[in-house]
């Protein structure tokens, strides 16, 4: 093989890069440098921004940050923006944004940083076709933002605990 660029070189790097660290190629994109408007550039979607939120609520104020948007109806589906602004409050109130396995209070395990159960995950998935991970925290947040907008904020004991959902 013979790379004709300094370019080419580099977006093959970022490629191998992407690969090598297993980055989901659904949430992440090499765009190719003809399209680019340098060499090589990856592409991150809402769910990395949503992932950084909610570290950052984690590190502030632990398991309890303080909710001050809207109270949502028990059963109201959520708008995609609704959904991406109350997640990072949910993972930091149900697991501190860490990947976790736990018996919750049903005597069933939780899974992941927005703890889903494994019944739950199948529901969810069920409702937008899909097969995501919700031991993976990029899985989970599109899982819950599938369940919210849904209308299973509910759900989620911490949407209770926080004010997101009234009782």
């Amino acid at each position: 093989m013979t790379i004709e660029s300094p370019h080419t070189l580099k977006t093959l790097c970022v490629a191998a890069f992407l690969a090598i660290f297993t980055l989901p190629s659904a949430r992440y994109s090499v765009i190719p440098s003809a399209e680019a408007q340098s060499p090589a550039q990856v592409n991150f979607q809402p769910e990395t921004a949503i992932l950084e939120a909610g570290q950052q609520l984690s590190i502030e104020y632990g398991s309890r940050p303080p909710y001050s948007g809207p109270t949502f109806a028990k059963n109201e589906p959520l708008s995609p923006d609704e959904a991406q602004a109350v997640i990072p409050y949910l993972g930091a109130c149900e697991s501190r944004w860490k990947v976790v396995k736990e018996v919750d209070s049903n005597g069933f395990y939780s899974y992941g940083p927005l703890q889903i159960q494994s019944s739950t995950a199948a529901l969810f998935n069920s409702l937008d076709h899909t097969a995501y991970d919700p031991m993976n925290p990029f899985d989970a947040i599109d899982l819950t933002e599938i369940a919210l907008e849904h209308g299973y904020l509910y759900r989620w004991s911490c949407a209770k605990i926080l004010g997101i959902v009234s009782s």
